[in-house]
Parts: C-alpha cells; sequence; structure tokens
C-alpha cells in the first residue's frame, strides 16, 4: 500500500520536475531566438 503511494508521489515529482524543465528550456529558447533576431538584425544593417 505505502510502495504503491511513493511510486504515485514519484511519478508526481517527475512530471512537475518535467513540466519545469520543459518551461524553462521554451523561456530559454525564446531568450535565444530573441537575442539571434536582435543580432542578425544589427549585422544586416
Amino acid at each position: 500500500m505505502s510502495k504503491a503511494i511513493t511510486i504515485s508521489d514519484f511519478s508526481n515529482t517527475i512530471r512537475e520536475r518535467a513540466g519545469a524543465l520543459a518551461s524553462a528550456m521554451s523561456e530559454a529558447g525564446k531568450i535565444f531566438s530573441e537575442r539571434v533576431a536582435a543580432e542578425g538584425g544589427q549585422a544586416m544593417k
């Protein structure tokens, strides 16, 4: 019984960590693409 709860808590933790990682990566990607666009625009001038 307690093992099932532990596994459930464990999978919930993994899901939360994965969600946090995904949002962090998407945020980093947004910043990266903005920076690339800004530098690319300057290089074009």
